[in-house]
Order: C-alpha cells, then structure tokens, then sequence
C-alpha cells in the first residue's frame, strides 16, 4: 500500500514518540475489546499478577499473540509482578506512629508491643542478616 492509501484509512505513517499501555482486566480482556483496543492505538499490554489465575493470564496472552499475528501488528506484553508484602501482626495497644530513628524488634512469638511487632513473612528471618534493625542499610 502506498502512503496516501495508509493515511486515507487512518494508518499513522509516521512513527509516535509516545507508547500506548492498557491494563487487561475483566472489562477488558474479551477478544473484541482487545481487538478495539489495538485499533485505537495501543502498544503494550500490561498483565497484573496481583489479581487473576495462571489459566487466565495464559488466555489473555493467547488472544493477544492471535490478534497481534491476524493484524500484523507487534504487541508487546508487560507483566506486572508484586514483590513481597509484609503484614505486620496484631499490636497489643493498637497502632502507634513511629519516630525517625526509633529501634523496634521484631518478635513472631507474641502480639506487638510498642517496641515490637510481629509479622506475616516466615522467609523474613532467613533474609535479614541477625541483629539487622529494618531501615537500617
């Protein structure tokens, strides 16, 4: 096709400075609105994680790769991945705000006290180097 022909059916011709991301969610993520979704100009789609199954994100690749093979037209595809989430325990006084330099322990075997707190991380102990105050680098 020439470029007059491109550009009477709404081809862009020249190539944008920006990239379009899309998030597929549950209002998003059937064939037809991914299809719309390419035609008005995206050029990544973000897959989050933190939410849906393996089958799910394994269809909505599959849609895409099948869309982005019929339109002749690269997609990429960006997965967002969480990284941990530390769940700090029940605090036997409630919460409390903490100071700039305050030292706090923590203690997995009891409810948190205000110089310490329990978590959620079994893995926490193996990460942290012993007697490492969190904050501290």
């Amino acid at each position: 096709m020439t470029q007059s022909i491109l550009q009477a059916i709404g081809y862009r011709t020249s190539p944008r400075q920006t990239k379009i991301i899309a998030t597929v969610g549950p209002a998003s993520a059937d064939e037809a609105s991914l299809r719309a979704l390419i035609e008005t100009g995206v050029d990544t789609f973000r897959l989050n994680f933190s939410f849906g199954t393996p089958d799910e994100h394994e269809r909505n690749l599959s849609t895409i790769r099948k869309l982005e093979n019929e339109m002749s037209r690269p997609i990429a595809v960006m997965q967002d991945l969480q990284g941990a989430k530390i769940r700090v325990g029940k605090l036997k006084d409630g919460p409390f705000l903490l100071e700039p330099g305050q030292e706090v322990s923590d203690n997995r075997r009891r409810r948190g006290r205000r110089q310490s707190y329990s978590y959620q991380i079994p893995s926490l102990d193996q990460d942290r180097p012993p007697r490492t105050a969190f904050g501290t680098r």
